[in-house]
């Protein structure tokens, strides 16, 4: 069944647009589409539904996997996508001229099997953070807007460009590195986290292997220390808790283990630029 979207608002600058798309429509969604342009994407309604996705057609085409509410579509490559049903959904969408994309990161169109599968289900803070910045200011513009867009989609493409250098020299390291059921215990037990974030030696245990071992086979594997890692799903969960919860922020600061909420308010405000209670404000105001 073909769905469509609507558009509820966008801003454009001459190589970057911004848009924010609707559906309404419930029900099994099967559905390919290519875009002319790099295209960051990322579900602001929290169940966005679950979906598969793949990109490629024909005899070239992936096997479906997981599609996140965090995605990034190549310019020209045909993305499929499939769900058994959703809720309406609402969506933020950037949108890079590819030349200027090129230009800017030094990224090609030879994008191997192993960054399209990492672009189905993105684990980038930095990035939805930003197409939240670009969703608030498209939903309410101010003063300089395009300056604005241009500035963020800048910071956009670097951070895509990391991303995928990040997964490219993942996928060339053979040796040394984590089994994919370690990776994958590693994620469950610091994404599935209610209370403070697992410790070094609480990994390696999960993993059956020396905390040294660890960060060594860590980083060979995913190109960024275990400790990064662990900071990035905390800040991620610090985000959800202050945007979806009227929790206080000394009990947010608890729960993510920090020993006090000016110690959470420093690390946030340095990760993300602001305040907590300035970005929970934003947020709700959107």
């Amino acid at each position: 069944m073909t769905q469509s979207w609507t558009i509820d608002a966008q801003l454009r600058t001459h190589d970057i647009q911004v848009v924010l798309l609707a559906h309404d429509a419930t029900g099994p969604l099967r559905r390919t589409h290519r875009m002319p342009e790099h295209t960051i994407s990322l579900f602001l309604t929290p169940d966005y539904g679950e979906a598969l996705g793949r990109y490629g057609g024909g005899a070239q085409a992936m096997r479906f996997a997981r599609f996140g509410p965090l995605s990034i579509t190549p310019a020209d490559v045909p993305l499929s996508v499939r769900s058994s049903g959703a809720p309406p959904r609402r969506l933020i969408s950037c949108r890079i001229d590819r030349e200027r994309f090129q230009r800017s990161t030094g990224l090609g169109a030879d994008w191997d099997e192993a960054e399209l599968a990492a672009c189905l289900d993105v684990r980038g803070e930095p990035i939805r953070a930003g197409l939240l910045r670009l969703a608030r200011e498209t939903e309410a513009p101010g003063f300089a807007s395009d300056l604005l867009v241009e500035g963020l989609g800048i910071t956009m493409m670097a951070e895509v460009a990391r991303y995928l250098r990040t997964v490219r020299d993942r996928s060339q390291q053979v040796r040394g590195g984590l089994a994919p059921w370690q990776l994958r215990r590693i994620a469950e037990a610091v994404e599935g986290a209610t209370d403070m974030p697992p410790g070094l030696s609480d990994l390696a245990q999960l993993c059956g292997i020396g905390s040294r071992h660890l960060m060594r086979a860590f980083r060979q594997s995913t190109g960024r220390t275990i400790m990064e890692y662990v900071e990035e799903a905390r800040l991620g969960r610090a985000m959800r808790l202050l945007t979806e919860t009227d929790l206080p922020l000394a009990s947010i600061a608890r729960q993510l283990g920090f020993a006090a909420p000016s110690g959470f308010s420093h690390a946030f405000r340095r990760a993300v630029g602001e305040p907590p209670s300035s970005f929970r404000r934003r947020n709700r105001a959107s």
